[in-house]
């Protein structure tokens, strides 16, 4: 099993940190995309990315062992976006890093890809490999067109089910406990058949519950007959990854959860009281981990409810 671990990063203790976590095996990704962003304003979510940009070069300028020594990723910004030209000035002045993967959000056509890797490869920047997100309606239902013919550099498909919920105007979230997320993943296994390329699954946001991450990767055991991964987010997650047995799951599916649109949206912004300024997420008493994606659609449905 394949894993890609999304860290932290930060200027102070970050070595201790990554000392601890990186005695796991797992691809370490380093993001500057949804994690990293003010949704309130458009000029200070430039100066967030930069500002995160930033601190990953001057870590990996003063601490070469992080990336001589471990295999180490990034997510960029979706070749779309106005971040992009700024997350390849940054990949330019980390020359000297070997990338195992870049991970490219929010494909929807093979064009993405192609002008991505030649922008890549005209700046010289090194990398092993590449990975996209398959995170959107369209970029799901175009699978099959934009994986064949096969891209040599083309290693991860990466489903994004945050996005994917976002985009298919979904609130609440749909997730790993239930049954439709499951269809999702079936869907983009079908588009993958018969490639040789490797499924990595969406992160588990309930970030402290082990029955369910177990019930996860036993799932992902059943259904995929070729390459697969699981993202994740905490140390925990990457060491049960780490011990993964294949078992046959004593729990099959977890009962749904009945949440009222409206006060769970209110429950949601009640939490950003507490969020940490530069990050685009919070987290609960719970450990679930609210994503930028299910606060906009939060704020989305209480501006519907009172217009």
């Amino acid at each position: 099993m394949e894993v890609l671990h999304f860290i932290k990063y930060f200027s102070k203790g970050f070595t201790s940190y990554f000392n601890k976590i990186s005695k796991n095996r797992a691809v370490f990704i380093f993001d500057v995309e949804d994690s990293i962003q003010d949704l309130s304003s458009e000029t200070r979510n430039h100066d967030l990315k930069q500002k995160y940009r930033d601190i990953l070069r001057a870590l990996l300028k003063s601490t070469e062992g992080i990336y001589q020594n471990h295999r180490i990723g990034i997510r960029i910004n979706s070749f779309n976006s106005k971040e992009f030209e700024q997350d390849i000035t940054l990949l330019k002045d980390l020359k000297e890093v070997q990338w195992e993967t870049i991970l490219i959000p929010k494909v929807e056509n093979r064009l993405e890809i192609e002008q991505v890797l030649f922008i890549l490869h005209h700046n010289n920047i090194k990398f092993n490999n590449i990975g996209i997100f398959a995170e959107t309606r369209k970029g799901v239902s175009s699978l099959k067109e934009i994986i064949e013919p096969a891209v040599p550099e083309l290693k991860y498909v990466i489903f994004g089910h945050a996005d994917y919920n976002i985009d298919s105007d979904i609130f609440p979230f749909i997730h790993h406990s239930e049954v439709t997320y499951w269809k999702w993943v079936t869907n983009i296994l079908d588009h993958m058949n018969g490639s040789n390329l490797t499924f990595i699954n969406s992160p588990c946001l309930f970030l402290k519950d082990d029955e369910l991450f177990n019930f996860t990767l036993n799932q992902l055991n059943f259904m995929c007959t070729g390459n697969y991964g699981q993202m994740t987010l905490t140390h925990k997650q990457t060491e049960l990854c780490n011990q993964y047995s294949p078992t046959k799951p004593y729990v099959t599916s977890f009962p749904p959860i009945e949440k009222d649109p409206i006060a769970y949206a209110n429950y949601i912004l009640a939490k950003l009281v507490a969020k940490d300024a530069d990050k685009s997420f919070c987290v609960d008493d719970k450990g679930y981990l609210m994503s930028p994606h299910e606060i906009l659609m939060a704020q989305k449905i209480l501006i519907s409810n009172h217009s």
